[in-house]
């Protein structure tokens, strides 16, 4: 290669096209050829490993997806080749302990570093696009892929430097040891984020595909990614809500997961109740509710106890009162009614403590609360269903002769004058 390089400058010189200094010139075409057979290398490996990938993908019936990891994979395999050709063409092309032969080595040393990284990235890129997103594990485990991946960089760093340097990895490891607080401070949130990610895999507090709100940080939809940095929710207005993951351990946030579980999804909601319409249920009153067959065998029930007790206790002035403490009101058999009512619904679960009650009566009157378990978690059928109940509630109200308590519109009045 030496006598090539030599005939070629004693050729342009004879032509007078070369005068100049001969070191320069050899150094120049040796560059030359180096790259050249550097890129012919490239680009020969290169379109070996797309033709073994096609035929490949076209046997197997892989999907683009797959294919994209898989050719970005064999392309950086392809390209560590060229590192080998270089280090076999620098001795022939430069003298040995020339300026040249050294830093063309160091060169072709951190080619070959970054090249065979780079590979193991996109290698494991592919196992998890390949064997691990596919199974929907619903677990962060792309936090321990990225762990891997800030390991090679730092490896890479590291074994870069020293080859720059001249000196021994360990030497750079004990000084990397020193700066440890610096180090510790510029990954700070990498550290962070992956402690977080540890704690939240190691607790199950949140998995990819969970439904979690967050209120003070208005994300309230399904967990779509976890990263070592980043937790990203997609809303359900179709925005996308990104966070740092230790935000799900330091601050607080309601996740979904049981309920979807389960098949069941709380109903709660409360009636204010006109305190002025609550009243004891005259025999007028009990005929009427009488004609409703979801309280009636109450009111049977009820006023067969009340001739027994009457029938047992002597008759005086006293027990003779029209209203005693085991008196209907016509509150009391609307809640009745309404408990009975939710059995009866088909899209209720029976056995999950459906209640209705009183709360604290306040200045807005008397609050009835209804809870009950829809078996029904689908959002538009539950609200449609949650719609369809409280609207039969408020029509059932004046049936019993209450009525809901709101506040007055001065518009409606002012127009009514």
């Amino acid at each position: 290669m030496k006598e090539l390089i030599f005939n070629l400058r004693s050729h342009l010189s004879s032509l007078g096209l070369h005068n100049g200094d001969g070191s320069v010139f050899d150094m120049v075409v040796g560059i030359i050829i180096v790259c050249i057979c550097a890129l012919i290398s490239d680009w020969i490996c290169r379109k070996m490993a797309l033709l073994a990938l096609h035929m490949h993908a076209k046997i197997r019936k892989r999907n683009d997806e797959e294919t994209y990891y898989h050719k970005k994979l064999f392309s950086s395999i392809a390209a560590i080749l060229p590192a080998a050709v270089i280090s076999i063409v620098l001795p022939v092309v430069f003298e040995k302990d020339s300026v040249w032969w050294e830093w063309g080595g160091r060169f072709c040393g951190i080619y070959f570093i970054v090249m065979v990284l780079l590979s193991i990235n996109r290698l494991l890129d592919f196992i998890y696009h390949r064997y691990i997103k596919p199974k929907n594990l619903n677990l962060p485990i792309n936090i321990f892929f990225q762990v891997c991946k800030y390991i090679l960089i730092v490896i890479g760093g590291i074994l870069v430097f020293s080859i720059l340097s001249g000196k021994s990895p360990t030497a750079l490891l004990t000084g990397v040891g020193a700066s440890a607080a610096v180090i510790s401070l510029v990954f700070k949130d990498s550290l962070v984020g992956l402690v977080a990610g540890f704690q939240l895999t190691a607790n199950r507090m949140v998995s990819i595909g969970d439904w979690i709100t967050i209120k003070k940080h208005n994300a309230d939809g399904k967990v779509k990614e976890i990263t070592l940095n980043t937790v990203k929710v997609e809303n359900w207005d179709g925005t996308t809500t990104t966070l740092p993951p230790a935000v799900l351990l330091n601050d607080s946030f309601q996740n979904w997961k049981s309920m979807q579980d389960s098949n069941k999804r709380l109903v709660e909601r409360s009636i204010n109740i006109n305190m002025q319409t609550v009243k004891f249920c005259t025999t007028e009153d009990l005929e009427k509710y009488k004609k409703n067959e979801l309280v009636r065998p109450y009111i049977l029930k009820w006023e067969e106890k009340r001739r027994k007790k009457q029938a047992a206790d002597s008759p005086n002035e006293e027990n003779d009162f029209s209203y005693t403490e085991d008196s209907l009101t016509n509150l009391m058999l609307f809640m009745i009614y309404i408990e009975q009512y939710f059995k009866k619904l088909p899209f209720t679960a029976k056995d999950s403590g459906n209640l209705v009650r009183q709360l604290q009566p306040d200045e807005n009157g008397l609050p009835v609360q209804f809870r009950f378990f829809c078996k029904e978690i689908r959002w538009a059928e539950f609200e449609m269903i949650q719609s369809e109940v409280f609207s039969h509630i408020i029509a059932v109200i004046n049936f019993f002769d209450l009525s809901v308590l709101q506040r007055i519109n001065t518009n409606s009045i002012t127009n009514k004058k």
